[in-house]
């Protein structure tokens, strides 16, 4: 009896065992937390890598940092010697790296914190400088020789010798009259203003530079360009003698963008499309920044009808140069010729807003009927103490048709006695909607080689001389049909296809 208890009790507990086995088999175990992701692997800089260029003067107290122009300009070149891949200014890119230059304390013994810093703000690499900023060569110098091995450059060495001159004379004044021509100050090179100034005092340096030192090929692209800034009665003498500047400085280095923007511009005086084009998106390409450049193409799109074009080129031109007469001209024409609409706010902003903005946003005005607006916009083409005869003229044409002889002879003699300029006098006699008048100034200026506005003729409000007979007159004298087929037909053809060129095949 006992005997079998005691088996029963083994099999019991066996089979407990089992049970407790086979229950043990069948749960599944606990899941366990999933493993931390790893956090994405950090792109480093690359040369191929866009790059943005930050060069700021921090300040002793808590004022914000200011910007160093002649340097942002200097350490560029050296980059774009380097093979490093720049952005454009204000164009800002989710990928693009920063160049970050800091510089503090004082001229003789400044200090310059240089900073890699990825997209999203990291940084990847900084090092510090001791600057001695008295002597401008010097200090570039002593970044031209830290920057290759910073930044891992395909180019490591020579950066130096891509300023041009171990003169630090000649490099001080080469750098100042750079900051005048092509600093955010500067005029522009299309529409220089008619009072010199201190623009025939860079001249003057310049060509003293250039005498001294003939080899300095950046002195001789920048001579190109100043006596472009120049107008007068020598107007067609200056365009020879910055043709002949720039043919020698690119004798000496035919990839430098001042020569290149200077030939180009050169061209365009001359209604050489094709050659301007290719000479200013040669400057472009060696230079994103390339102000002068930058303007040419965007005046040059505005003349040839393609609006889109020009706009893009116009703001960046006027976001490097917002005092760029030229540039800011053929902005507002693009704007116009883009969003019509626009022209009321164009033309009754108050910031400095130049003469030559404020005579395209007068036409419009007029020729839509807002004589209030074309007022207040012929106003500001006046200068203080100048002739207001022809202004009141054209007002009161404006209000009635029977005064528009008198408004003609007022603008004539305006025109002869040098109180406006002739692509004003042009502009006052769209305004008229003398169509005769504007075509046949148009051809004299394109006969005594002069600058001609075609840009005028691709406004919404002008449609009525597009479709004049003899605006196929002035576009062939122009040449601008071979243009065309070459790069695209005007925008104009986008909604009217019968308009004359808008037939022409581009060439392939």
């Amino acid at each position: 009896m006992r005997k079998g208890l005691l088996i029963l009790a083994i099999v019991i507990l066996v089979a407990a065992a089992g049970g407790a086995g086979w229950l043990a088999w069948r749960t599944p175990p606990e899941a366990s937390a999933p493993p931390e992701p790893r956090p994405p692997a950090r792109e480093s800089f690359h040369v191929s890598k866009p790059l943005d260029v930050v060069v700021e003067r921090l300040a002793p107290d808590d004022t914000a940092p200011a910007p160093i122009p002649w340097l942002t300009r200097e350490i560029r070149h050296l980059l774009t010697f380097g093979k490093m891949r720049l952005l454009p200014a204000s164009a800002a890119r989710d990928d693009a790296f920063t160049l970050h230059i800091a510089i503090a304390g004082e001229e003789s013994a400044a200090q310059a914190s240089i900073a890699l810093l990825a997209p999203d703000g990291h940084l990847e690499r900084q090092v510090e400088l001791s600057l001695d900023l008295t002597t401008r060569l010097d200090a570039v110098r002593t970044l031209a020789d830290e920057l290759p091995a910073f930044l891992n450059a395909v180019r490591a060495t020579g950066w130096a010798s891509a300023l041009g001159t171990e003169d630090s004379a000649a490099y001080e004044t080469f750098v100042s009259a750079a900051v005048d021509l092509l600093g955010p100050s500067g005029r522009g090179f299309t529409l220089p203003p008619a009072v010199a100034g201190q623009r025939t005092r860079t001249l003057e340096r310049l060509e003293v530079l250039t005498r001294q030192h003939s080899g300095f090929a950046r002195g001789w692209g920048l001579l190109a360009l100043a006596y472009l800034s120049l107008t007068g009665d020598d107007h067609d003498a200056l365009t020879q003698m910055a043709e002949a500047a720039a043919k020698h400085a690119l004798s000496l280095d035919p990839e430098l963008p001042d020569a290149r923007s200077a030939a180009g511009l050169v061209a365009l005086r001359r209604g050489q499309w094709a050659h301007a084009q290719d000479q200013l998106s040669a400057a472009l390409s060696a230079d994103a920044n390339a102000v002068a450049a930058l303007e040419g193409l965007a005046c040059l799109w505005a003349d040839a009808g393609r609006s889109t074009a020009a706009l893009s080129m116009a703001q960046r031109a006027v976001a490097l140069q917002p005092r760029n007469a030229g540039a800011r001209e053929c902005l507002t024409y693009a704007q116009l010729a883009l969003r019509p609409q626009d022209r009321r706010a164009l033309a009754t902003s108050e910031d400095d807003q130049p003469p030559e903005v404020a005579r395209v946003t007068a036409l419009t005005a007029i020729l839509s009927g807002d004589v209030v607006t074309a007022q207040h916009a012929l106003n500001r083409t006046v200068p203080r103490g100048g002739s207001r005869a022809w202004v009141d003229a054209m007002v009161r044409a404006a209000n009635s048709r029977r005064y528009t002889a008198a408004a003609l002879q007022a603008i004539t003699h305006a025109a002869s006695e040098g109180h406006i300029d002739a692509s004003l006098e042009v502009l006052c006699g769209a305004a008229l909607r003398q169509a005769d008048f504007v075509f046949n100034r148009m051809l004299r200026l394109h006969k005594q080689g002069q600058d001609v506005p075609l840009r005028m003729l691709w406004l919404e409000e002008t449609e009525f001389l597009r479709r004049h007979p003899r605006f196929e007159e002035i576009v062939n004298a122009a040449e601008l049909t071979t243009f065309w087929q070459d790069h695209g037909v005007p925008d104009a053809c986008t909604l009217d296809p019968t308009l004359y060129g808008c037939h022409l095949k581009r060439r392939p």
